[in-house]
């Protein structure tokens, strides 16, 4: 999503949406950014580690309201209007410390605790957090929540919850009625889409929730 003044790839309508002043000029609320919810902070973030300070600022006029700041490469493009900008980032498809922790999930999944513990720790003692030493199902869901915090903001937590089955762990309206029916996903939008397609049903969830 980098800038470039012929072939122009990046847009100020996403990466845009988590930021506010001083790096959108004259953005000084928070009510048309997307800031990181502070209870999601606090779950994650508990240990004291360089990744909080770093990937996160205070919103401007959000009082203690955090943003999320990965996507910071503001480009004010043109000399003729001060506020028109994109913003200039590279957009992560993969990345190391992501294998990594798919590795560690992986061996844990095929009987290799001690390999799945490497793998994490290598990611932990990067962001400056002693190394995990649990065993068995909170090996496990250590694992998941270090991706929760190494990859927040690039698209891949909904995911990772629902492959790794994480979801009634950390969320009480996840029952297991819910997640045997593929409550997970979206609803269908019936009234726009049957019209295109007369078979189609709606995800089982959803028939009567």
């Amino acid at each position: 999503m980098k800038y470039d003044a012929i072939s122009n790839e990046a847009t100020s309508t996403f990466f845009g949406r988590f930021l506010t002043a001083p790096y959108i000029k004259g953005r000084s609320g928070i009510n048309s950014t997307w800031p990181i919810n502070a209870d999601l902070i606090d779950e994650i973030f508990s240990e004291p580690e360089q990744r909080k300070e770093i990937m996160m600022e205070t919103a401007a006029g959000g009082g203690n309201v955090k943003m999320l700041t990965k996507y910071t490469n503001v480009n004010y493009f043109d000399p003729n209007n001060s506020n028109t900008y994109v913003i200039s980032n590279n957009l992560v498809l993969l990345r190391l410390a992501d294998i990594y922790l798919l590795r560690a999930e992986a061996r844990f999944k095929n009987g290799k605790p001690g390999d799945a513990l490497l793998d994490l720790n290598k990611i932990r003692e990067r962001a400056g957090l002693a190394d995990y030493e649990e065993t068995g199902t909170e090996l496990f869901d250590e694992i998941a929540d270090e991706r929760r915090r190494e990859l927040i903001g690039e698209g891949c937590t909904q995911f990772d919850l629902i492959r790794m089955e994480q979801l009634s762990r950390l969320f009480s309206d996840y029952t297991t009625d819910r997640i045997a029916k593929k409550g997970y996903f979206w609803p269908l939008d019936m009234r726009t889409l049957l019209k295109q397609d007369e078979l189609l049903t709606q995800n089982e969830w959803w028939n009567n929730n």
